[in-house]
């Protein structure tokens, strides 16, 4: 990693006369409370007295930028440290003001003052929108020009009011310890990527850096640098950002993680596999770097647009690609792909960008579909169902289209256990009451028992898991009637109660009415049931019990087998 660490003195890191400071798009605004401010006064105050001769505040991490620098003056992006280093400066600012120094004044034009390419006097630190507007106000002395509850006017009003009380000779000597008795440890990283790196293994403040942060960052520059509107661009970008963070259905790790996808999508860019967060920042500028000039980058912006457009329908079941009669049909396949498949949107996300015919995208999500149930109920750890999906990905990119089923039918014996174990699985597995266990049971229900008559297709907002013998039997006076069915033995019906033997479907008003009753009066709705899996109970079993849950189980799971069997 590219970086130069050196601890030095406030005047050391600003008072260089051809040293520019800026704060970086993705910076959050100035924040710093009264708190922070009291904490700060009381150990610069502090400074010069027996137990202490300087006052240390931590590390500043910079980057160079050798784009808007040169040969005679280095700009530096603020990556860490903004906060500190803007409060300096304002405090610098008060104490000029209230002793009446000069702006030539050495101590105060060593912290505030530099020098541009052009040999011109500018401002050492340079921040960010409202912020700079108002710290230019303050810089040059008109304060009445910055509104009294913007938080650099609340900054300057405190130290002003604390140097007011200070003598003519404090007033200096405070100024001499803040120039040149504080220390800080200045960081400089080669590369942006390098100093999210060093932020993230030393930074434990939780401060508003990020990979997506810096991304955003790289797309302003390089749109400003090719001439677009950078506020245009912007605007589109956290229209995306919004889009994203406030849709609840996708991940919360948005938007890094639906960027990546559409890098790992588009087969512009050479990004393969999962990328990390740590990586994600070098393949966002690999992929930027393919697009140079104006109209290349508005491109690229809008194929970000169109990606999240996509992106959303994905997760919200709602794409509209395919033909009318097939519509419904793969949305639902689509969003039971994503039951407990945090990463389903990459595959899907692929599929939907490359399959156009809908009879074939049905095929391949028949797949992908039997790919995830079978990894869920196998319980495959979560680096090896993710892993799956983006080698789902991998495989679709590297093999020819006409050739997808039989390469995903290849992964598919690859990544999960052989029929007879993941049979033997199932017969003592335990399975939540979660949406995947309800649509696992409902495709089968469709697809398989009733082979997808269309007017069999079940609403999935009003079908509920049912428990044939209910979960809390053998705890609750209510159930007493079941105690004798299981025997008493609640140890061992702990084992059984989530089996897939004891689950079933039921209508929403059914499920009401079974509620908690006996087995007898739980048939009398399971024959009225449109549900061939319910409707099968009481033709099967005339009671219930640990041998009914077992031998069900096994049925169960032979269908499953049958159906999303390799």
């Amino acid at each position: 990693m590219d970086l130069e660490a050196e601890e030095l003195r406030l005047v050391d890191l600003l008072g260089e006369k051809t040293r520019i400071f800026k704060v970086p798009i993705f910076q959050r605004e100035y924040k710093w409370n009264e708190e922070q401010r009291i904490a700060l006064w009381n150990d610069i105050s502090s400074i010069g007295t027996d137990y202490k001769s300087s006052h240390f505040v931590g590390q500043v991490i910079l980057v160079e930028d050798h784009d808007e620098g040169d040969d005679d003056v280095q700009v530096y992006k603020i990556v860490d440290g903004q906060q500190r280093l803007t409060t300096f400066s304002i405090l610098v600012c008060a104490i000029r003001d209230v002793a009446g120094l000069p702006d030539d004044h050495k101590n105060v034009e060593s912290i505030l003052t530099t020098h541009d390419q052009t040999g011109k006097s500018v401002r050492t630190l340079q921040l960010l929108d409202n912020d700079d507007k108002a710290y230019q106000h303050i810089y040059d002395g008109d304060v009445e020009q910055v509104g009294s509850d913007h938080p650099i006017r609340e900054c300057y009003d405190f130290f002003a009011d604390k140097v007011s009380d200070l003598t003519a000779d404090e007033r200096e000597e405070m100024l001499q310890n803040t120039v040149h008795h504080v220390n800080l440890v200045r960081t400089s990283c080669g590369s942006m990527t390098a100093a999210y790196q060093v932020f993230q293994t030393q930074n434990e403040r939780g401060l508003e850096l990020s990979p997506i942060n810096l991304a955003k960052t790289k797309l302003l520059e390089e749109a400003t640098k090719s001439g677009l509107d950078e506020r245009d661009v912007r605007r589109r970008w956290e229209d995306i950002s919004t889009r994203l963070e406030e849709n609840d259905k996708v991940s919360s790790a948005a938007p890094r993680r639906a960027i990546t996808h559409y890098l790992i999508v588009d087969d512009q860019y050479q990004a393969h596999g999962r990328i990390t967060s740590k990586d994600f920042y070098r393949v966002f500028t690999e992929a930027l770097d393919t697009h140079s000039g104006p109209t290349e980058i508005r491109r690229f912006v809008g194929k970000l647009e169109d990606y999240t457009d996509t992106y959303i329908d994905i997760h919200e079941g709602t794409v509209r690609k395919y033909r009318r009669n097939k519509r419904n049909q793969i949305n639902k396949q689509m969003r039971f792909f994503q039951c407990k498949n945090a990463h389903a949107p990459i595959v899907l996300l692929y599929l939907v960008e490359n399959v156009s015919d809908a009879d074939e995208m049905e095929k391949l999500l028949r797949l992908a579909n039997k790919l995830n149930v079978r990894l869920n109920l196998e319980d495959a750890n979560p680096a090896h169902h993710r892993d799956s999906m983006y080698q789902f990905v991998s495989q679709l990119k590297e093999a020819e289209q006409s050739n997808w089923e039989p390469s995903i039918e290849e992964l598919i014996n690859e990544r999960t256990v052989e029929d007879e174990q993941l049979f033997e699985i199932l017969k003592g597995r335990e399975l939540p009451n979660s949406a995947f266990t309800r649509n696992m049971l409902r495709t089968l229900e469709e697809d398989y028992y009733q082979a997808g008559t269309p007017e069999t297709q079940l609403d999935s907002d009003r079908v509920e898991l049912e428990h044939i013998a209910p979960q809390r039997a053998m705890s609750s006076n209510k159930y007493s009637s079941w105690e004798a069915v299981f025997n008493n033995n609640e140890e061992r019906f702990d084992l059984y109660k989530s089996r897939l033997g004891n689950l079933t479907l039921l209508a929403d008003s059914q499920n009401v009415r079974a509620s908690n009753n006996p087995f007898a009066e739980k048939c009398a709705e399971y024959r009225n049931s449109k549900i061939q899996m319910t409707k099968k109970i009481p033709e099967e079993h005339d009671n219930w019990g640990f041998e009914a849950i077992d031998d069900r189980t096994e049925k169960l799971a032979e269908d499953i087998i049958n159906f999303w069997g390799t």
